[in-house]
């Protein structure tokens, strides 16, 4: 626990430091799960055997479904794709209207548990096709009037793609984006599966895209400097703005906590 005390006051004293004040607007809604159910949230499912397949919000250390994961990282809740059994194309998302001429930063955390043999990139989202092998995560920017399962022109910008040999097991990742591009419009963030060779776990948890305003020591307004685009990366390098490193610093402590807590 000392070293807990000891990060907690390592931010506490950066933040008092920086001398600068940092006000965010929240554009997602219900962006940690812990505003009961699903709200601001949308899901889909193909299931063609009725097996129970969607995203689920889910606490502890079992799934919607009973399945074993990994603890939501922030908070109590966290979402889950889950199914009984496969096969299972399943989404989650939401519409994000970002407005013009502000700089908007995103960031999430994402982990998974795929309990098949390994990652397949079959086509698409599609798991009915039980002859043709498709295990796959992924999470995208895409038009607003894109079909919820949508991999080709609906999607703007793919963030996160599983592949043939990554691991099966995923620990707490941090994911930065930004959506100033597209400034004026509404954009559709989406977190998506589709398993036929096992049940496969994608969480996500703490979801925020802000707009940004510094108010510093000489009084000055002004939006400040959003995160890089990382499409087709899984991991960012660093954070790019003040609140980017002040999450950085923040979502290890409480990782730690809630891994102490379900020791």
């Amino acid at each position: 626990m000392n070293s807990i005390k000891l990060l907690a006051l390592s931010l506490f004293t950066f933040i008092s430091l920086t001398s600068v004040s940092l006000y965010a607007q929240e554009l997602v809604t219900n962006g940690d799960f812990e505003a009961g159910g699903l709200a601001g949230w949308t899901t889909a499912a193909n299931e063609p055997d009725g097996s129970g397949c969607g995203f689920f919000r889910y606490s502890g250390t079992e799934s919607f479904n009973g399945n074993s994961i990994q603890a939501p990282p922030v908070g109590s809740h966290a979402v889950s794709s889950d199914s009984l059994d496969p096969p299972c194309s399943s989404v989650i998302y939401q519409d994000i209207a970002v407005p013009s001429g502000e700089e908007v930063s995103c960031f999430l955390i994402y982990y998974y548990e795929n309990f098949a043999d390994e990652f397949i990139l079959g086509p698409g989202l599609n798991s009915s096709d039980v002859g043709t092998a498709n295990q796959q995560a992924r999470i995208d920017i895409m038009t607003e009037n894109a079909g919820n399962f949508n991999t080709g022109s609906g999607v703007l910008e793919n963030l996160v793609q599983t592949e043939p040999g990554d691991a099966n097991t995923l620990d707490y990742t941090t994911l930065e984006f930004d959506l100033t591009k597209y400034a004026g419009s509404t954009v559709k963030l989406r977190a998506s599966q589709a398993s036929n060779r096992g049940v496969l776990l994608f969480a996500i948890d703490s979801v925020s895209c802000t707009i940004d305003q510094v108010d510093d020591e000489d009084g000055g307004n002004g939006s400040s400097s959003g995160c890089s685009s990382l499409a087709g990366a899984k991991n960012s390098s660093g954070p790019e703005s003040l609140q980017g490193l002040l999450f950085y610093l923040l979502i290890p402590a409480l990782v730690m906590i809630r891994r102490l807590r379900f020791k």
